[in-house]
Parts: C-alpha cells; structure tokens; sequence
C-alpha cells in the first residue's frame, strides 16, 4: 500500500485549481490541476520544503486571525 499525501498551496492557481504538492512514497511532485485533472511532474526538494513552509505560515497566519 502506497503512502501519498497531497496538499494545496495557497490560492495561485488558475479557473480548475490551485498549486498543489504530492508526496508519493518520498517521491515529490507538483502540479496545478486543469480541466482533466492533475498532470505531476517531479519536484525539487528544496521546493517541496518552500511550498510546504509557505502553506504552514499561510494555515499559522489564519489561525491567528480567527480565519482558519
């Protein structure tokens, strides 16, 4: 059984969806999804880890305004 986690980031996207990212056993992707879905290409660490930085201080910042 796989382990894969998705996560949204933000709100840059485009009319169908937002950024996301995807950690599928340790691989990492990206993608912004589209009219037919998700299309994952492989992503750098160091950008996963941003991206993933930028959605926790997103989701701290929420929280701390009472929007979350």
């Amino acid at each position: 059984m796989s382990d894969i986690r998705i996560r949204d980031i933000g709100e840059v996207g485009n009319y169908y969806g937002s950024i996301a990212i995807k950690d599928e056993d340790g691989a990492l992707y990206w993608s912004i999804e589209n009219w037919d879905g998700h299309n994952w290409v492989p992503c750098p660490k160091y950008l996963f880890d941003a991206l993933s930085r930028h959605q926790d201080e997103l989701d701290d910042a929420a929280k701390t305004s009472g929007t979350a």
